[in-house]
């Protein structure tokens, strides 16, 4: 595979993939990257593949077919590098395993708000995508009024990855010349609240830097943080939102975004979401990321 970033966009043809086909094929051309464009074949299991009279040939030649006619429908001038695969397997796996053997950038796609990709594409498989995937993943819920993005919100909180959050954040608002709103839970000791303060303080700081326009909004709150993201998100209009995830559970739900908190951010917002795991590991409680030294 060429060094040129990848952008996996998986689809099944349908009103799940038009969701964040217009937003897939923008990130594309900003980043100058591979689009890959994948089809997940789930083959009949147990009994029902007795039932079946399509082989596996058949349907994998069929889905190169429908997914010629989508390259050609996305990028009818063949401005664009696009890639076109074919996967045999349950729809999650596939998006896993195909990010990791072409070493994706960035994971996009449609979902249902709980599930996706396909009617028995549950919230728990789109959860072990964000998990697993070796890369940042937008999920989008709902088609969007207009292409890209115009403003960003990254929640700030006291876990020692969020400086990749942040810098995650700052990239894409300076990409899409958006602005960007820090937004902080104030919970837990007077400690604690003074460190996020100064969080906030220091991610306008790096936005700034960078030439990107941003604020920052701290509050107190009886609501759950997830509900506090999405409310907040709905008072200032942010069209995606940035959040960390990881593969092992949560710890400290006041001061965290991970685990099963971002799930349930992921699984309920109207918004899109870019889902980001951690590229290091942190050892110690402080906020160890080299963004923030």
């Amino acid at each position: 595979m060429s060094s040129k970033t990848k952008i996996l966009f998986p689809t099944e043809f349908g009103p799940l993939g038009e969701k964040a086909k217009d937003n897939a094929v923008h990130l594309a051309k900003i980043y100058d990257a591979t689009l890959v464009l994948l089809h997940a074949i789930n083959l009949p299991s147990g009994i029902t593949k007795f039932f079946s009279n399509v082989s596996e040939d058949e349907l994998r030649k069929k889905a190169l077919g429908e997914l010629e006619k989508h390259k050609q429908q996305i990028d009818p001038n063949g401005e664009l590098d696009i890639l076109t695969m074919v996967s045999i397997g349950e729809p999650e796996n596939s998006i896993v395993e195909v990010a990791k053997d072409i070493d994706a950038g960035l994971v996009i796609f449609g979902t249902k708000g709980g599930s996706g990709l396909r009617d028995t594409l549950l919230g728990s498989a789109v959860n072990h995508v964000i998990r697993h995937a070796p890369c940042p993943v937008i999920t989008i819920r709902n088609k969007p009024e207009y292409v890209g993005f115009k403003h960003i919100l990254v929640p700030v909180d006291l876990s020692q990855e969020a400086g990749e959050k942040v810098r995650w954040g700052i990239n894409l608002a300076a990409k899409y010349s958006a602005s960007l709103t820090f937004f902080s839970v104030l919970s837990g000791t007077p400690s604690e609240v003074k460190k996020l303060e100064g969080r906030l303080r220091s991610s306008l700081e790096m936005a700034k830097s960078k030439g990107v326009e941003a604020n920052a909004h701290e509050q107190v709150t009886e609501k759950s943080i997830p509900d506090a993201i999405l409310d907040y998100a709905d008072k200032v209009d942010a069209d995606l939102i940035c959040i960390m995830t990881q593969a092992e559970s949560e710890a400290g739900l006041r001061t965290t975004l991970l685990g099963s908190v971002a799930d349930r951010l992921v699984n309920i917002s109207q918004r899109p979401v870019m889902s980001i795991r951690p590229e290091r590991h942190y050892r110690s409680k402080g906020w160890q990321s080299a963004h923030f030294t």
